[in-house]
């Protein structure tokens, strides 16, 4: 596992559970509000000030540190990309520890290996936009990927939550273009932060007025369970 940041502790990340994060190097979108920069290529990895965290200590972290934490949160970057992402589970899951991860979806076959061994407890999948403006805004093209995710999901018995990230680029349709990708699910919209966003143009933006996405949220809300995160 190539990791470039830890969180010893968090009581957001996993609802319910008291947790810390593991951040993984590296992901296959160039999303333009992204705010994990550092991790987002190996390249920037090398060139950022944040040292290279081995997975030993994250997993004696966990154990010297059992009785406080529940779980463990895989975000990255795109754990998915790791080849060893199901050890690592495995790892934690000896430890009897929760895990949830964090994907954009693009990795289909590696979310169903995960789930059909069981080691992973809770998947938040991150929306980026409708289908037909995912390229756009991420510079991604495989969208029967993500499409394939999403049905794996949706299929499933593993509990599991839909995000969107409301990038001001997203027109009113475009967001309920997106929920209507999740019909009868669980999806939050959440706030998009200009400050330090992968885009230079995406900085200069401002989000999106609380007003707006509390009408989109009421209209949708026939459609799925939308709810507001981050507001």
């Amino acid at each position: 596992m190539k990791i470039g940041g830890f969180e010893s502790c968090t009581l957001l990340d996993y609802s319910g559970k008291v947790s810390c994060i593991v951040y993984t190097v590296g992901c296959n979108f160039r999303c333009k509000y992204c705010y994990n920069t550092d991790i987002i290529s190996e390249q920037n990895f090398s060139v950022s000030d944040r040292p290279p965290i081995l997975e030993s200590y994250v997993l004696d972290y966990i154990q010297k540190h059992t009785k406080m934490l529940d779980g463990v949160v895989i975000t990255g970057g795109e754990p998915t990309l790791q080849y060893d992402l199901p050890l690592f589970c495995q790892k934690i899951k000896w430890l009897d520890k929760y895990v949830k991860l964090d994907t954009n979806g693009s990795n289909p076959e590696m979310l169903q290996t995960l789930i059909n061994n069981k080691l992973v407890d809770y998947v938040a999948m991150d929306l980026k936009a409708p289908l037909d403006k995912y390229e756009e805004i991420t510079t991604y093209k495989d969208i029967k990927n993500v499409e394939k995710s999403i049905k794996i999901l949706k299929t499933s018995s593993i509990p599991h939550e839909f995000r969107l990230t409301l990038y001001p680029q997203l027109k009113r349709d475009d967001i309920c273009r997106a929920i209507d990708l999740v019909p009868g699910e669980t999806i939050y919209l959440q706030n998009f932060e200009p400050a330090h966003a992968y885009s230079e143009d995406a900085r200069n933006l401002k989000a999106l007025p609380k007003e707006l996405i509390e009408q989109i949220a009421e209209e949708k809300k026939s459609v799925a369970n939308v709810q507001l995160r981050g507001f």
